[in-house]
């Protein structure tokens, strides 16, 4: 029977319906597509909000009720992002995960599988695992699509319909697409963090070198001037302090000298007129644990406060420390042989912990002001053993010219004793008193026969180098 033309009229006005149907989906899923990569290239940091926004597509565009992304983590199916995402749906869903990766759920079952699975409410009842969630939320459909890097599943993406109404064809192959959109967002994340962790690394390590060498220089600079003043440590403190002060981001810093019972300001930086009176209205000072630097003193460690207005009842200064002004503080002693001759201290204006970097920076610069300490200790002990022996070596002279001055020629010529001195011409050697010898030639020696060679008389030394 041929069919008439009002028959053909309607079915071809149905085509046209589902054909112009088919391509405003087909156009609305591009456009989504499309809005998701866009999301993607502009959201390397964000992940969650290209996975908010591959939910939003997929729910809407497959009219879905509920849907979900789930990430493998540590063996487990844990789930970072929901739609809608309120706070019911995520407490019935943080009941229920994370869950093993297995096939006791849908999930479970497309990442072992690794593939698409789509429940019916009949399968859906199926998996105890799924059917607690199922009835906790209301759903009697699921489409769970595996979400594959390089064929190993690292997620799932899954949408739920709370009537048994299966997926299309075409809805399941969308879904698909927002898989694998859904894995370069995780590869792109994932070499964006990778990339900014070695950027930071690099940073760090730049940071470390040039702060080293920083340090290293600051070292230098000190151990310079301790060799070009070995006499006076004062410059050697104030280099000191200041560097100390610059390279551990200080407000200010000071050095203290110990006595063996008093603590006294030798060096400082940064003080303001009012905190350098105060300081000075404290200091000198007995070391105790009143004060930091007292602690530092006998403890013979490293004393490092992060916040100097936290309780501390053996803290009994609180007011210098408002009136300078910090509020964190670092105390190295300066120790020689073990035992305290001083303390280094920078102190910032802000609470918070110095580097273990900085804590060491201080010890190297408190065992330089040990150096500095000890060489002028020892060089004042030396200058003081020369005047000693200068002194002394007088009194010899003087001795010596006495007895010169006691002998005449008279009594050298009389005793015809063959005591050899040099003559008018001889070349006497002596390392210390060369006039003493002037004296013994121009009084004695000439009335005196003598052959060529060494003599010593009252313990000076000469040689006879030629006879008249």
């Amino acid at each position: 029977m041929t069919a008439s033309p009002t028959d053909d009229l309607a079915s071809a006005e149905r085509r046209i319906q589902e054909l112009t149907k088919e391509l405003s989906e087909a156009r609305e899923q591009q456009a989504a597509t499309s809005e998701v990569l866009g999301i993607i290239s502009r959201s390397q940091a964000d992940i969650h909000h290209v996975f908010s926004a591959i939910m939003d597509c997929a729910v809407r565009l497959c009219r879905a009720d509920l849907g979900g992304i789930y990430r493998v983590e540590n063996g487990l199916i844990a789930p970072v992002a929901l739609h809608p995402n309120t706070t019911e749906y995520w407490k019935v869903i943080r009941e229920n995960f994370p869950r093993p990766v297995d096939k006791s759920s849908n999930l479970g079952r497309a990442l072992v599988e690794g593939q698409t699975i789509h429940a019916t409410d009949g399968q859906a009842v199926t998996y105890p695992g799924l059917s607690g969630v199922a009835k906790g939320i209301g759903f009697r459909c699921q489409l769970s699509v595996p979400l594959l890097r390089n064929g190993h599943p690292i997620g799932v993406l899954a949408l739920m319909r709370r009537q048994p109404e299966p997926y299309s064809p075409t809805q399941i192959a969308l879904v698909n697409t927002f898989a694998d959109q859904a894995v370069i967002a995780i590869e792109n994340t994932r070499l964006f963090e990778a990339e900014q962790a070695r950027t930071r690394e690099l940073t760090e390590r730049t940071h470390a070198l040039a702060e080293a060498l920083n340090h290293q220089t600051a070292t230098s600079d000190v151990l310079n001037i301790i060799s070009r003043s070995p006499t006076n440590p004062q410059p050697v403190f104030d280099t000191i302090v200041k560097s100390a002060v610059r390279l551990c981001g200080a407000l200010l810093g000071a050095l203290y000298k110990f006595d063996g019972e008093l603590m006294h300001v030798v060096a400082h930086h940064n003080f303001a007129p009012e905190a350098l009176n105060a300081l000075h209205r404290v200091f000198p000072a007995r070391a105790s644990r009143a004060l930091f630097t007292g602690r530092a003193i006998l403890e013979r460690k490293v004393v490092h406060i992060p916040d100097v207005e936290i309780d501390d009842p053996d803290h009994k200064h609180q007011t210098l420390s408002q009136t300078i002004g910090v509020r964190s503080g670092l105390y190295v002693p300066v120790l020689r042989e073990g035992s305290p001759i001083g303390v280094i201290a920078v102190a910032r204006s802000e609470p918070g912990s110095f580097s273990h970097t900085q804590i060491e920076l201080l010890k190297t610069f408190a065992d330089q002001a040990v150096i500095a300490i000890e060489n002028t200790r020892l060089f004042e002990e030396v200058r003081q053993k020369n005047r000693a022996l200068t002194g002394a070596n007088a009194q010899l002279s003087e001795a010596l010219d006495t007895t010169v001055a006691r002998v005449s020629d008279r009594d050298w010529r009389g005793t015809g004793c063959n005591l050899p001195f040099a003559d008018r011409r001889a070349t006497r050697v002596q390392r210390d008193r060369p006039e003493r010898s002037r004296t013994l030639q121009g009084s004695i020696l000439p009335h005196v026969p003598v052959r060529r060679g060494a003599y010593s008389f009252c313990g000076l030394a000469w040689a006879i180098t030629q006879r008249s």
